[in-house]
């Protein structure tokens, strides 16, 4: 900038422009995501063939817990709230192939349209902008 001009002040937009998708297993509980079709809040249509990793977490260990997320990754995301989300996976300990379906609710769509009451630990607005799926052995998910 030169002598005398105005600076340009960035604006910081914390409206997700993304959704993320994450899935997890428990420890020592391998799993691999092969196939996830999602239908969004505004009626987009997503098939997903290449994902990111289902990595398993060291401190899930007999329970699920509320503290522990997959990282997040490249590919599992789109534009919208997801609405609908079916996906297939391979349980490697019960050598079995699953294909589980999840139906948001209109409830929770809105929620993750909305700012969270709760800040982050800077203070800054947050969303409910990732979803994260945790699997096991005999279909289980949570």
């Amino acid at each position: 900038h030169g002598a005398g001009q105005p600076q340009e002040v960035s604006v910081q937009n914390d409206v997700p422009t993304e959704w993320r998708f994450n899935f997890f297993t428990p420890n020592a509980l391998p799993a691999r995501v092969t196939f996830v079709a999602i239908l969004d809040a505004n009626g987009t249509d997503y098939r997903f063939n290449t994902l990111d990793s289902t990595p398993d977490l060291d401190k899930v260990i007999g329970n699920w817990n509320d503290t522990d997320r997959a990282p997040g990754g490249h590919w599992n995301h789109v534009k919208h709230p997801p609405r609908h989300i079916l996906f297939c996976w391979d349980s490697v300990i019960d050598k079995r192939v699953y294909e589980t379906s999840l139906t948001l609710s209109d409830a929770v769509v809105d929620k993750m349209r909305k700012p969270s009451v709760y800040k982050d630990y800077q203070g800054n607005i947050r969303y409910y902008d990732n979803i994260q799926i945790g699997l096991a052995p005999e279909g289980k998910i949570a």
